[in-house]
């Protein structure tokens, strides 16, 4: 018996030490810029100093993809880093502010763009699986517990390290993967079945309060390292979003209460639906027509 346990003792020490062993040749080997992968956390670096950070969902993330990232810099003549995150809330985007800032890094602006969605859901925020994507960090995994993410969320983060997908997902991307898709119509039926899947919930008023006190975190945690922080609609071809004009007051209030907190409501800024590729996201040409108005408002 005595022997058994030894043996197994044995068994799983190996096996540990084969698990730490793949995660540092799999992760610690990698280094990216901002726009040359969709993890957040490769691309992170430390003690590192930035004109402007970016937080929200994939239409922020859109202003890093590929080339557009390099674009929006040289039009802002700004130094940036991109914290957005697709489909990300308040809850997944302050855990990507915390890493950022815990890595000695500064920002003297963030603008954080805002998506009325993500303020009605637990789908968006602690259910999100956005951790899949992202290197296997101990640190990082203690801010994301701390934060709110589920059990679910977590184990998943976890497990998906060990699979094929991960390791096929960590590649560069192609240098020619900005968007470049026109949108040639709108259609009703569309826009009426994205707003199904994005408020899963409806208005949940509940979740709204929990998300918005998010957000006033957010807030201290900017002020708190010296960065300004701006929000804003970003442009979209949906006229009618849910729950947006309470998304507004609230941030227009936290304005109030709060020295250096902005808003700038750029929903509807951008008509063209030739500069998007879908309703919500810009195409290479649109990214280039908005940074021009994010640098005249800014």
């Amino acid at each position: 018996m005595k022997k058994f346990l030894i043996n197994l003792l044995i068994f799983a020490a190996i096996n540990l030490f084969l698990a730490v062993a793949y995660l540092v040749i799999t992760q610690n080997l990698y280094s990216y810029h901002n726009w040359e992968t969709k993890s957040v956390l490769l691309a992170v670096p430390k003690n590192k100093n930035y004109d402007l950070v970016i937080l929200g969902a994939s239409n922020g993330r859109n202003l890093s993809d590929a080339k557009n990232h390099l674009l929006v810099e040289k039009i802002l003549g700004k130094k940036i880093f991109n914290l957005s995150k697709a489909a990300a809330g308040p809850i997944p985007e302050k855990a990507y502010l915390r890493y950022f800032y815990e890595n000695g890094n500064s920002a003297k602006k963030i603008v954080y763009f805002l998506n009325p969605y993500a303020f009605y859901s637990d789908a968006w925020n602690e259910k999100l699986a956005f951790l899949n994507a992202e290197p296997l960090y101990l640190k990082f995994f203690e801010i994301a517990v701390k934060n709110g993410s589920s059990k679910e969320v977590l184990l998943s983060y976890v497990r998906s390290k060990f699979t094929l997908s991960w390791l096929a997902g960590i590649k560069p991307l192609p240098e020619n993967s900005g968007p470049d898709d026109e949108l040639t119509k709108i259609d009703s039926e569309q826009v009426q079945n994205q707003l199904k899947f994005l408020y899963p919930n409806g208005l949940d008023k509940a979740a709204f309060s929990r998300y918005t006190d998010t957000l006033k975190k957010i807030v201290e945690l900017a002020h708190k390292n010296n960065s300004e922080l701006i929000f804003a609609f970003p442009p979209t071809l949906v006229n009618e979003q849910p729950g947006k004009e309470e998304v507004k007051n609230f941030v227009l209030a936290l304005g109030k209460e709060n020295a250096g907190v902005r808003f700038f409501d750029w929903s509807q800024t951008i008509g063209d639906i030739r500069l998007y590729m879908d309703l919500d996201h810009l195409n290479a040409a649109g990214v280039g027509v908005f940074a021009k108005l994010i640098a005249e408002s800014l």
